[in-house]
C-alpha cells in the first residue's frame, strides 16, 4: 500500500466513515479521488506531497475541516483541486505557489471568490457550481490571464454581468448554466477576444444577448438552450433584433423553450401539445 499511486474512494462511503479514514501513509500518493472531508484532513493531508490530483466531497452539512485552507497550501505539486459539498466553502489559501495547478472545480457555495493574486497563476479551466456569489465575478477572472476554459453553474444572483476591453485575454470557452438571476450582460470592446464557443442554458430572465458579442469575431459556435420565448424571438435569423451579434458565428444552435405547435395537431380535446424549438443555423 505504501507504493499506491492512484485511490478513488466511490465505494467506501457504502461501508465505513471516510472522515475516519487515514491516508497520511501513503506518501507516493498522486492521485486521490471522492473522499470525503473529515479528521484525516488536519493529521495527514499535508503529508501527502506527491498529489497531482484531488477531490474532495463534504457530505455533512457542517463546514470544512477549518485545517482544509492551511493543509492545501502545502500541496504545490497539484495540478488537480476539486470541492464539493452541501455547506459553505471558507475562504482557503493562496494558490499563489501553485504554479502548476491548471483545473479547479468548486461545486460548492463560496463565501468570495479570491482576489486575483490569490489564483493559480496558471490556471487554465475553471468550474464552479452553485456559488450563489453576490459579486459579479467578471471583474476578477476576467484578468487570470491563461484562463482557457469558464463554466458557471447557478453561480451569481446578481442582475447584471459585465466583461470589461482586454479581459479573458485566452479564454476559449464560456459557459453560462442556470443564471436564474441575471437580466443583462454587457461585453465591451476588445473582450473575450480569443472565445470560440459560447453556451448559454437556462438563464431564463436574461433579457438578450449581450451587447457587444458582435465583435466577436473569433466565435466558431454559440449554443442557446431553455432560454425564454422573448430572448428567442430576438435571435431568430434574419428577423430578430439581435440577430446582427451572432450573425457573423459559423454554427448556431437554438433549443428549448416549449412552443405550441399548429392547430392541425390538436388532440381529442383540442389541447395543442407541447414541443421543443430546434433550429440549428450552419454556414
Amino acid at each position: 500500500m505504501h507504493n499506491l499511486r492512484h485511490l478513488c474512494c466511490h465505494s467506501i462511503f457504502y461501508s465505513h466513515d471516510p472522515r475516519r479514514m487515514r491516508f497520511d501513509s501513503l506518501k507516493n500518493l498522486q492521485t486521490l479521488r471522492s473522499v470525503c472531508s473529515g479528521e484525516w484532513i488536519d493529521r495527514g493531508l499535508s503529508k501527502l506531497t506527491n498529489l497531482r490530483r484531488l477531490a474532495l466531497y463534504h457530505k455533512f452539512k457542517e463546514s470544512f475541516h477549518p485545517a482544509l485552507p492551511d493543509r492545501l497550501s502545502k500541496l504545490v505539486h497539484l495540478n488537480q483541486l476539486s470541492l464539493s459539498g452541501h455547506s459553505t466553502l471558507p475562504a482557503l489559501c493562496s494558490f499563489r505557489n501553485h504554479h502548476h495547478l491548471t483545473k479547479l472545480s468548486f461545486i460548492i457555495r463560496l463565501e468570495r471568490l479570491q482576489d486575483v493574486e490569490e489564483h493559480p497563476p496558471n490556471l487554465r479551466k475553471l468550474k464552479l457550481r452553485g456559488s450563489e456569489l453576490k459579486e459579479d465575478p467578471m471583474p476578477v477572472l476576467e484578468k487570470l490571464e491563461n484562463l482557457h476554459i469558464l463554466s458557471f453553474d447557478n453561480v451569481y444572483i446578481g442582475q447584471k454581468m459585465w466583461c470589461s476591453a482586454r479581459g479573458f485575454p485566452c479564454l476559449e470557452v464560456l459557459i453560462l448554466w442556470k443564471m436564474h438571476h441575471l437580466e443583462e450582460w454587457t461585453i465591451e470592446v476588445g473582450a473575450l477576444s480569443r472565445l470560440k464557443r459560447l453556451e448559454i442554458n437556462d438563464c431564463r430572465n436574461l433579457k438578450m444577448l449581450p451587447e457587444g458579442l458582435q465583435h466577436v469575431t473569433t466565435l466558431g459556435e454559440v449554443e442557446l438552450m431553455w432560454m425564454s420565448e422573448e430572448f428567442l424571438n430576438r435571435v431568430q435569423m434574419n428577423t430578430g433584433c439581435d440577430w446582427y451579434k451572432i450573425r457573423h458565428v459559423p454554427r448556431i444552435n437554438i433549443e428549448g423553450t416549449d412552443i405550441y405547435v399548429s392547430d392541425k395537431d390538436e388532440d381529442s380535446e383540442g389541447i395543442k401539445p407541447k414541443k421543443n424549438r430546434i433550429t440549428t443555423y450552419i454556414r
